[in-house]
């Protein structure tokens, strides 16, 4: 399902403005009012600009903020733009593709691609279907970023490097979204209607720098929720495996010694509403800058292949998927769901030995996943490499689980 609304009118509309009549100005402040823009489907307005203390004249920020400007000089101008503060009041899309009302936007300290703080109040869009009679309806909640650094992303995009693409914000706070649109294959009056829905609660998220390398940073993702239409074969399938939604959050952090080249992540868990947590935490070595900034992707894969690994953890906690999973598994092939488990634990111990090619190590390994298919409560899955770090090089050149296990010390643990 798409839309008929291009990104570029969304992000046009951020800071849109047309040709309008003013007075010669210089450098300085700059306030346009009722500014409006007529295009093919549909009318820009925009009640205010203000650009205050900048170094751009008056023309200059008319030109950067023309919808069918040349996108080039305007990347040029927004790339030498200085002010102390910039805000839009009252902007507004309505056309074919829909309606958008944009929130105050209020943008401080520019400094040539970077800015200090970008405050957006929200976003409330009522747009059309492309492939559909219907409508969608999109509420963007306020987003507030601190110490923003676009610079690197100008540049790479004037200098056609779109591979070289790098952003940097320091501290980036979102209230989230909701989201809702019809889906064209389930009648409006079916039982409990023909809406899909999305929805974000919001998303924490700090980075600290050295220079243009992250050095730690924790995230927040909360609240993010699917529900699709009852009768929908989606719905149907949610609610056969007893979820009336999907709802998930991630949360975790990062640190790295710029000095020693080691990464450390840190509890980072998916989780599940009703279906249980995905931990993960990791010791890596060697591991280069240009893994965690700007690069182009081949120097990214070189530097990728020179890491190495000292420990990977994956813990998984059970509360809710394993049983919902059985049980609907069990409905699709008519068995019983402890006969399913039954079933699947007798198959992991006759196969999981014959897929690590008959290893000593399997047999602990197998007797553990037995133990979580019967009573499933939680596993950890931890592994460590024996002596030295493993380099990542040497991990993706394994074709055989002998020479694995000879490499790495892998650990099981069920319900524990």
């Amino acid at each position: 399902m798409s839309f008929s609304i291009s990104f570029r009118r969304v992000a046009a509309a951020l800071v849109v403005s047309l040709p309008f009549f003013a007075p010669p100005a210089i450098a300085g402040d700059v306030i346009l009012d009722n500014l409006t823009s007529r295009e093919d489907r549909g009318l820009t307005r925009i009640a205010r600009v203000e650009v205050i203390n900048s170094n751009l004249t008056a023309d200059e920020v008319r030109r950067l903020l023309e919808t069918s400007g040349d996108e080039k000089m305007q990347l040029e101008l927004l790339s030498r733009l200085k002010a102390d503060r910039m805000t839009i009041n009252g902007l507004t899309f309505s056309g074919d593709d829909g309606t958008m009302i944009f929130a105050p936007i209020l943008m401080s300290g520019i400094d040539q691609g970077r800015v200090a703080r970008i405050m957006l109040d929200g976003v409330d869009m009522d747009l059309r279907m492309a492939d559909t009679k219907g409508t969608s309806q999109l509420k963007v909640r306020a987003l507030d970023i601190e110490r923003a650094d676009f610079a690197s992303l100008l540049k790479a995009v004037l200098a056609g490097r779109p591979e070289e693409i790098d952003f940097r914000a320091e501290k980036f706070v979102w209230a989230g979204f909701e989201w809702s649109g019809a889906d064209d294959k389930v009648k409006a009056d079916a039982p409990g209607g023909n809406r899909m829905r999305l929805s974000l609660a919001g998303v924490n998220a700090t980075t600290q720098y050295d220079g243009a390398v992250p050095v730690r940073s924790t995230a927040e993702i909360n609240g993010f929720a699917i529900e699709l239409p009852p009768t929908s074969e989606g719905g149907r399938a949610f609610a056969d495996m007893g979820y009336k939604k999907l709802e998930f959050s991630v949360a975790g952090q990062m640190r790295y010694d710029p000095a020693k080249r080691d990464l450390a992540i840190e509890n980072y868990a998916l989780t599940g509403v009703n279906v249980g947590r995905l931990i993960l935490s990791g010791t890596f070595g060697n591991i280069d800058p240009t893994l965690l900034s700007g690069g182009v992707p081949e120097q990214k894969l070189a530097a990728l292949m020179l890491a190495n690994i000292s420990q990977l953890d994956i813990r998984f906690v059970n509360e809710g998927a394993v049983e919902n999973g059985f049980a609907f598994a069990a409905q699709q092939q008519g068995k019983t769901a402890p006969a399913l488990r039954s079933e699947a634990s007798m198959i992991v111990g006759q196969m999981l030995p014959m897929l690590l090619g008959g290893d000593p190590a399997a047999l602990p390994l197998a007797r553990s996943a037995q133990d979580f298919l019967r009573e499933s409560k939680n596993f950890t899955l931890s592994l460590k490499s024996r002596g030295a770090p493993v380099p990542v090089a040497r991990l993706s050149s394994i074709n055989d689980p002998s020479t694995f296990f000879a490499l790495v010390d892998v650990q099981l643990k069920s319900n524990q």
